[in-house]
């Protein structure tokens, strides 16, 4: 199964490719009908919001997990301690 990490870059080499493919598209369109670019324009839409999303997901996981970091960094009632102890 692969990391977090590897599937963001696995969502962001098939964005680049759908990008390559709408533009592939696009200049045969012009060519064949252009009215048709018009339903292109959704697929436009829809490639700008993964591509944002997959952006969040970059950030999100290039941070490491409070887990990751180790209990120092987690309040103490997630560490175990129960909050009436406290540290």
């Amino acid at each position: 199964m692969p990391t977090p990490q590897d599937a963001v870059g696995m969502l962001e080499a098939k964005l680049g490719e759908l990008k390559g493919w709408l533009e592939d598209m696009l200049l045969l369109i012009n060519q064949v009908h252009p009215p048709l670019k018009a339903l292109l324009a959704v697929i436009v839409n829809v490639a700008a919001a993964l591509e944002k999303e997959i952006g969040n997901l970059r950030q999100r996981t290039a941070q490491p997990s409070p887990m990751m970091m180790g209990p120092e960094s987690l309040p103490p009632e997630a560490a175990g301690v129960p909050p009436s102890v406290g540290m």
